[in-house]
C-alpha cells in the first residue's frame, strides 16, 4: 500500500511525499514491457516476437517516460482525494525516483482552497439602488443614433459659418523656434469645435471655397500639446472645401433605417428596455461588490497564488 504524508506549509500550501511500493512499481513496469514487445519493430525480431530482456534494453528510456505518465498522475489524484484536498493549479512536482524493482517516491507542492468557518450571513440588510430611466436619457440616446448616422453635404455658395465641416490645406511656420514647417493637406476640421485651436475658427469663418488667410497663434506653456507649448506658429490655410452636416428625420423611416425596429416608438421602447438591463446588470453588480467586503470584513486568510494571479490576468 502506498505511502501518503500530508505536510503544511501554510494554510493554502500543502507538500504532498509519495511512496509507491516497489511490487506495485514492478507491475507497471512489467506491464509496460509487455505493451512495447508487442509493437516493437527491432531489426532480427518478428514484430510481437521481441524478448523482454531486449526491449528493457533498448527501449529502457522510452518505458520509464511512459510507467511515469501512468502512475504519476493516477497515484497523485488518488492522494489528493483521499487526503480531501481542494487543490488549485498544477502541482510543482520534484525529487521524484522511479525504477524497476524500487520504490517511486516524489513530493509535489500543491496550493489549495484555505479552510474556513463560514459565519451567518443571512441576517446582512441590504438595498438594491436602481438608476430611474428618464425620457430624456432616452431621447439623448436617439439623439446620438441620428448624429452617427448624418451625412456631410457639400456647400459651395456660401462662407464658412459655425458648425461647417471644412477640408483645408495647412501651412505652419515656427516663429520663435528651430523646427521644420507643418504642412498637412486635406485636414479635416469642424469650425467652432473646442477641438480646434480658437484662431481657427476665428480666421475660417467667412472664407470662401479657395481663399487663403495667414494668421499666428501663441500656445501657452500649458499647452496640452507638448510640442507645440510655448511656440509661436504662423498658418497658413487654403480652404478646399465646406460641408454642412445633414441628420435624418426624427420618424419611422429614420427608426427602419437602422435595421432593427418598425417604428419610432419601438425604437424608443426599446432603447428604453436597453438602459433598464443596463441598470439592473449595474445595480447587481454594485449589490455583489457590497455584499463581498461585508463578507471579507468578518474573515482573514491567505489566499492562493494561483487565484491572485488569475484574477489579476482577468483584470488587466
Amino acid at each position: 500500500m502506498q505511502k501518503i504524508e500530508i505536510v503544511d506549509i501554510s494554510s493554502c500550501k500543502k507538500q504532498i511525499n509519495v511512496e509507491v511500493p516497489a511490487e506495485k512499481v514492478s507491475e507497471e513496469f512489467q506491464r509496460v514491457y509487455k505493451m512495447v514487445a508487442r509493437t516493437a519493430s527491432i531489426p532480427g525480431f518478428r514484430t510481437g516476437r521481441v524478448p523482454v530482456s531486449v526491449v528493457k534494453t533498448r527501449f529502457r528510456k522510452e518505458i520509464r517516460e511512459q510507467v511515469m505518465q501512468d502512475m504519476l498522475p493516477k497515484v497523485l489524484q488518488s492522494a489528493i482525494v483521499d487526503n480531501k484536498l481542494a487543490v488549485v493549479g498544477d502541482p510543482d512536482i520534484s525529487e521524484f525516483t522511479l525504477n524497476d524493482g524500487q520504490p517511486f517516491v516524489f513530493k509535489a507542492k500543491v496550493e489549495v482552497i484555505p479552510e474556513f468557518e463560514l459565519k451567518d450571513y443571512k441576517a446582512f440588510q441590504m438595498t438594491k439602488k436602481i438608476r430611474i430611466i428618464t425620457d430624456e436619457m432616452v431621447e439623448k440616446q436617439i439623439e446620438r443614433l441620428r448624429q452617427q448616422q448624418a451625412n456631410l453635404v457639400p456647400i459651395e455658395d456660401r462662407e464658412v459659418q459655425d458648425k461647417d465641416y471644412v477640408s483645408v490645406d495647412i501651412e505652419g511656420k515656427f516663429l520663435n523656434h528651430q523646427a521644420d514647417d507643418i504642412r498637412s493637406e486635406g485636414v479635416q476640421l469642424e469650425v467652432g469645435s473646442p477641438n480646434i485651436q480658437p484662431e481657427f475658427t476665428e480666421n475660417l469663418k467667412g472664407m470662401k471655397l479657395g481663399d487663403e488667410c495667414t494668421f499666428q497663434v501663441n500656445y501657452p506653456e500649458e499647452s496640452n500639446n507638448k510640442a507645440l507649448a510655448g511656440k509661436t506658429l504662423e498658418y497658413t490655410l487654403k480652404l478646399n472645401s465646406i460641408k454642412i452636416k445633414e441628420v435624418p428625420e426624427l420618424d419611422d423611416d429614420f427608426a427602419q433605417g437602422l435595421g432593427e425596429y418598425e417604428t419610432l416608438a419601438d425604437l424608443r421602447q426599446k432603447t428604453r428596455e436597453h438602459f433598464e438591463d443596463n441598470v439592473k446588470e449595474e445595480a447587481n453588480q454594485y449589490l455583489n461588490e457590497i455584499v463581498l467586503e461585508k463578507l471579507l470584513a468578518d474573515y482573514s486568510f491567505d489566499v492562493p497564488d494561483y487565484l491572485v494571479n488569475g484574477q489579476t490576468k482577468d483584470r488587466l
